[in-house]
């Protein structure tokens, strides 16, 4: 079950946190895992993943668009990202597509 739950994080489009529980959002489901975003951060950060608010983790291979207030993933979801994150958003995504 965690090898599971570790190769649906690695294919999550984002990573929402909800209490003590993440809930891992890829294009065919959503899964509800106990361990912090915190946790998930650090086992993803090597693997094209960021946080671009206190409670979402994104995988930068989805995004299409970042506006100052929102992260877009897809066509289909737009994600708050904290204040000022745009810039640090816009650096680490044009630094992972090289």
């Amino acid at each position: 079950a965690i090898r599971r739950q570790r190769q649906m994080c690695i294919r999550a489009d984002y990573i929402h946190a909800e209490g003590s529980y993440v809930i891992v959002i890829t294009k065919e489901e959503r899964l509800l895992i106990r361990e912090s975003l915190s946790e998930c951060e650090k086992q993803l950060e090597t693997k094209g993943f960021m946080r671009v608010h206190r409670s979402v983790l994104i995988h930068l291979k989805y995004v299409s668009g970042v506006t100052e207030s929102y992260v877009e993933i897809g066509n289909r979801e737009k994600l708050r990202i904290s204040r000022g994150m745009c810039r640090k958003i816009k650096a680490k995504y044009m630094e992972y597509i090289r």
